[in-house]
């Protein structure tokens, strides 16, 4: 579906994001902080995705509405 109303780039960059979702939904499961490492990665992580969607203009956002909410 990603693909179908975004782009083959946008999707695979957010394919490869779920390793945030991964080590968030560990640290609260096992309630412990991430290390230092982990944190450093998901930061860079999530910043990286947030540039690539928004072509680096913070206050638009560079994907259109179907790709956003699957319509």
């Amino acid at each position: 579906m990603a693909i179908r109303y975004g782009n083959v780039s946008t999707a695979t960059i957010l394919q490869f994001l779920f390793p945030v979702f991964i080590i968030v939904c560990l640290a609260i499961q096992y309630r412990k902080l991430p290390r230092r490492i982990d944190v450093i990665s998901l930061m860079t992580a999530v910043l990286g995705t947030i540039l690539i969607v928004t072509n680096g203009k913070i206050g638009k956002l560079a994907l259109s509405a179907a790709f956003c909410f699957g319509r």
